[in-house]
């Protein structure tokens, strides 16, 4: 059973990193001004910053899901403003994002809390 989920968290790890590039993506096209929709374009970055928060402190990754969490709450606080909030807070948000990065980046499945205990 342990080999089973030492297997399923490397391709958490794996999609853990895909999303995080994904969300990078997004962020960086929002920083651009290239999105019509900036405060849409938030809200799908936001979804997906929560979707991490969610799946990372699921699967025991816990400085992921910080720094998840961190961006999450930062990106629902520029989706509720509007299109001026969004450009003064993307600085922040490139920041934050640098830090889930990082986590994402070091991720390994023995970073988990999961890893080895059944």
């Amino acid at each position: 059973m342990q080999a089973q989920l030492n297997a399923l968290l490397e391709r958490h790890c794996k999609t853990i990193k895909a999303s995080v590039t994904t969300l990078g993506l997004q962020l960086a096209a929002i920083a651009e001004g290239s999105p019509a929709e900036p405060l849409a374009a938030i809200e799908e970055a936001e979804a997906l910053a929560h979707q991490l928060k969610g799946s990372t402190g699921t699967a025991g990754f816990h400085d992921l899901c910080r720094a998840a969490t961190a961006l999450d709450e930062h990106l629902k606080t520029l989706s509720a403003g509007d299109a001026r909030s969004v450009a003064a807070g993307m600085g922040e948000a490139k920041r934050l994002f640098e830090s889930l990065d990082q986590a994402a980046r070091a991720a390994t499945p023995s970073a988990s809390s999961l890893y080895g205990t059944v």
